[in-house]
């Protein structure tokens, strides 16, 4: 197996562990009204219902990205916002200024000015992407293999084309995203040396952040550093690029979250968590370059 699969493999194991040390540990549930505020929230709705002149849903003009992890799902990786039951911890952007996540309770959709989050189907995984078919939001969600959804209803539907995702053979960790204007975005694996045992014992390279419109590649530079080796991609807008950098070891680690502008190379350092997934939050972009290459200070 390669270092990304065990990786994957210990991070899924992890994940295991601790479910089952959270058993019998009370947990909000996710279905009943939250207590926790978002930026405009001011009153609650029935789960799934649009609002009304006296309530004030969901908005997210005024964030950059959300994240689901440990904690639930956090605005900025900061201010809290919603309660989950994790493990896994996936989530996405609908392309509708809202977002969809997944617990261990199912896969849940979080409308644009709704004040909770609407259950979707029974399905869960570790990986979540929505794609817009004939006006009508998608979800392809991954355990190990692709289920695609529909958001409206919760019905199974044929693998749509054109899905801006292209799933690597390590899984979507390692996936190249392709943005409405053309342009892709993906993260290398590091180049290391094993050892008997089939653990890194050396780093030659590690993971690259590159950027290409078709076969021209605009964009190519190491995203990694000495002792946070290892890239993930979290969500690419056209524009705007997530990408979180950690060690190998330990199967869940803390990593450091970037969010980084390629329109003008500023790079922000928003939060550092560990088991947490990120998206931003607002449609891909019409913006097309240049490319400004970052500068990570590394």
């Amino acid at each position: 197996m390669s270092v990304s699969g065990l990786r994957a493999v210990g991070a899924i194991a992890l994940a295991s562990l601790v479910l089952t040390a959270c058993a019998g540990v009370e947990v909000a549930d996710t279905s009943s009204t939250s207590t926790t505020d978002v930026p405009t929230t001011t009153t609650t709705a029935t789960a799934g219902t649009s609002t009304t002149e006296a309530d004030v849903g969901l908005d997210l003009a005024e964030w950059m990205l959300v994240t689901n992890g440990p904690e639930g799902v956090r605005l900025d990786g900061h201010e809290p916002l919603w309660p989950t039951q994790p493990f896994p911890a996936a989530i996405a952007r609908d392309r509708q200024g809202g977002f969809v996540f997944t617990d261990s309770t199912g896969f849940w959709w979080f409308r644009p000015n709704h004040v909770e989050p609407t259950k979707v189907s029974d399905v869960t995984g570790d990986f979540v992407s929505v794609l817009i078919i004939d006006e009508d939001p998608v979800a392809m969600v991954w355990d190990g293999s692709s289920h695609y959804i529909r958001l409206s209803d919760g019905e199974p539907v044929d693998v749509p084309a054109g899905s801006g995702i292209d799933i690597d053979s390590f899984g979507p960790w390692m996936s190249t995203r392709t943005a409405d204007n053309g342009l892709s975005a993906w993260v290398t694996q590091p180049d290391v040396v094993l050892d008997a045992e089939g653990q890194p014992e050396e780093v030659v390279e590690p993971s690259h952040l590159v950027v290409a419109r078709g076969e021209e590649v605009l964009l190519d530079i190491p995203i990694g550093r000495a002792h946070e080796e290892w890239a993930t991609l979290h969500d690419f807008d056209g524009r705007h690029v997530i990408v979180s950098i950690g060690p190998y070891e330990p199967a869940m680690p803390e990593e450091t979250f970037r969010l980084i502008d390629l329109s003008t190379g500023e790079v922000l350092s928003p939060f550092v968590s560990g088991g947490t997934n990120a998206t931003l939050t607002q449609p891909d972009t019409e913006w097309d370059g240049p490319v400004v290459t970052p500068d990570l200070g590394l």
